[in-house]
């Protein structure tokens, strides 16, 4: 099976976050109006048909290799790239921790009360953050490719653990996400990896509940009584969960409790294009709302990418809109698959994007959607760079 098919993994998460909220009930369950149903199942066959037409107008031809290889000469190329980019990405990053007076893993060690949401200057960290994806993204593609230096695997262990100290969960997720992309899209899943990476699911999702427990201590009290039925007895298998449940559910709840209220949609891209504007801007040209859609508990305040879509455009417009996106995503994935350089180095975004739509809009989040400037800017380079070594 290829796990790198936008449209698997969007099937996968979707079903699973339908599947637990529908069949394990909570004190947070909702009854889910004919319009969740819409949503989810007609995205999945929204993206299944949007592959398809991709595969047929855009076919692989015989004897293209069945993941693609980038060639060693583009490889070397990306390896310089990557150390400018590199360079960009740690001015950023030092400026954002002179601006903060200091790094989330730093106060946590001191006892100080900031954390990552303190951390960072507005607008520059979400690009510096894009940044740090590309570096960890095209160095796993040198290592898997066997073409990383000395130099590359240095720049891969200090922007991976620079999201872990800024002790942020969103960030840690990113980076690894956009790694793991390139994996998928260049080497084969075999059963046995199947059986590894289950794995360190099962070791990820421990860790997620300890961080979870630690970070709301003092104030737990717990919230496996706020989700009650077996959750709310420690000696049960999915007391054990809580958190996981709670990320993966909350938002599908939260997007069938706002369905069901009726909403009158003022049909303009208000929510949906707020992510898109720089933050100083965006404080400047909007009312500051914190939340496109009513919340069913504002303890539990993660939405899906269709929230924003949902109140601008209502469901139905919400659902058409999301069939767009997923011929733009098919077309670019299937331009990859055909070994596209380009296709290929903008699939790590999208493979975030759509793994992690259950939870939020990372669609029209600005570093997503200007990560393909950098693929161009890097694309540019290799011209040059070509051209300078004789080649046309």
């Amino acid at each position: 099976m290829d796990f790198s098919k936008p449209q698997l993994i969007f099937a996968i998460t979707w079903c699973l976050a339908f599947g637990l909220s529908a069949l394990i009930e909570t004190n947070l369950s909702v009854a889910f109006p004919v319009a969740i149903y819409v949503l989810t199942f007609g995205g999945v066959a929204a993206f299944y048909l949007s592959a398809s037409a991709a595969r047929l107008l855009l076919p692989i031809a015989p004897g293209t290799p069945r993941f693609p290889v980038p060639s060693d000469l583009d490889l070397d190329i990306l390896s310089l790239f990557v150390r400018r980019v590199f360079v960009v990405w740690a001015i950023g990053f030092l400026g954002s921790i002179v601006y903060s007076e200091g790094i989330p893993i730093y106060w946590k060690l001191i006892g100080d009360s900031r954390n990552y949401l303190d951390f960072g200057m507005p607008t520059v960290s979400g690009l510096v953050n894009m940044l740090r994806c590309f570096c960890i993204a095209s160095c796993v593609m040198l290592h898997l490719q066997k073409r990383a230096k000395r130099q590359d695997y240095i720049i891969l262990a200090v922007t991976f653990f620079s999201s872990i100290a800024e002790i942020s969960r969103g960030s840690v997720t990113s980076a690894v996400l956009h790694g793991a992309a390139v994996i998928v899209l260049l080497r084969p899943v075999y059963p046995m990896q199947i059986a590894k990476w289950g794995g360190a699911v099962w070791v990820a999702l421990l860790s997620f509940e300890w961080v979870g427990n630690n970070r709301t201590e003092g104030y737990q009290g717990n919230f496996g009584e706020v989700l009650g039925g077996a959750f709310q007895d420690n000696g049960t298998f999915l007391s054990h969960f809580v958190w996981s449940f709670i990320y993966i559910t909350s938002p599908f709840n939260n997007l069938a409790f706002a369905v069901s209220q009726n909403i009158e949609p003022p049909m303009v891209p208000y929510y949906t294009l707020q992510p898109l504007i720089p933050t100083f801007l965006r404080n400047m040209l909007f009312r500051q709302t914190e939340y496109p859609l009513e919340l069913l508990n504002e303890a539990f305040n993660a939405t899906t990418f269709y929230s924003p879509l949902v109140a601008d455009f209502g469901p139905w417009f919400a659902l058409a809109i999301f069939a767009l996106i997923t011929v733009v995503i098919s077309f670019a994935y299937q331009s990859a698959k055909r070994g596209s350089l380009f296709g290929i180095m903008v699939y790590p975004p999208i493979f975030v994007s759509v793994t992690l739509s259950f939870f939020y809009s990372y669609f029209f989040a600005l570093p997503i959607v200007a990560y393909p400037l950098v693929v161009w800017i890097f694309l540019r380079f290799r011209r040059r760079t070509l051209r300078k070594l004789g080649h046309r």
